[in-house]
């Protein structure tokens, strides 16, 4: 059974999280930043390059939250829950909710 593209990108994000965590990291995301960038984007270079603003997401420690929702978009239109025209829609009116309908 292969795994969802969805699983996928969670797995990634937790690999990245739990090693931007470590002591090591920490204290070169504070430091020496160049070098946090260099060992991170070296750590998972396939990730970095197909998902490049995801991964800056995730590194900066931005709140990545919303990602979900987008993934469960992707996977209903995959399993053909819901077309790409609903899923546009119900991600438009939440993003308009969130943040602009304060």
């Amino acid at each position: 059974m292969s795994k969802s593209f969805k699983e996928i990108i969670n797995q990634y994000v937790t690999l990245i999280q739990t090693k931007m965590n470590t002591d090591e990291m920490t204290f070169l995301k504070k430091f020496h930043p160049e070098e946090y960038n260099q060992k991170m984007a070296s750590f998972v270079p396939t990730f970095t390059e197909e998902y490049p603003q995801l991964y800056k997401m995730i590194i900066s420690g931005a709140d990545i939250s919303i990602l979900n929702l987008f993934l469960d978009n992707i996977d209903a239109i995959d399993s053909g829950e819901k077309t790409l025209n609903e899923a546009r829609n119900d991600l438009g009116h939440m993003l308009h909710d969130k943040y602009v309908n304060k």
